[in-house]
């Protein structure tokens, strides 16, 4: 349990400015999921592949069982839905 007179608790929020970044920080996250959320499972998936796991063209192709153009191709789509998508959600 976190008590107002521990030391700790209050060196967490010593600074503001750590403090509002990571306030953004996890907005941003929440907005993204969101975003990612309403697209497609395709898309989604081949999203999360890339940029969260940071797969190769290739290592995303063998474990899809696609060929590397058509990861590509549907990366392009992917990516410009989701842009779409985040103006839409996020003005």
């Amino acid at each position: 349990m976190i008590s107002i007179d521990d030391l700790h608790f209050w060196n967490n929020f010593a600074n503001d400015e750590d403090t509002e970044s990571s306030v953004l920080h996890i907005e941003m996250n929440q907005e993204i999921t969101c975003t990612l959320e309403r697209m497609k499972e395709v898309y989604r998936q081949l999203l999360v592949l890339k940029y969260e796991l940071e797969l190769s063209y290739k290592d995303i192709a063998l474990l899809l069982g696609m060929k590397v153009e058509t990861v590509r191709t549907y990366l392009f789509r992917a990516r410009k839905e989701f842009q779409e998508m985040w103006r839409t959600l996020n003005g």
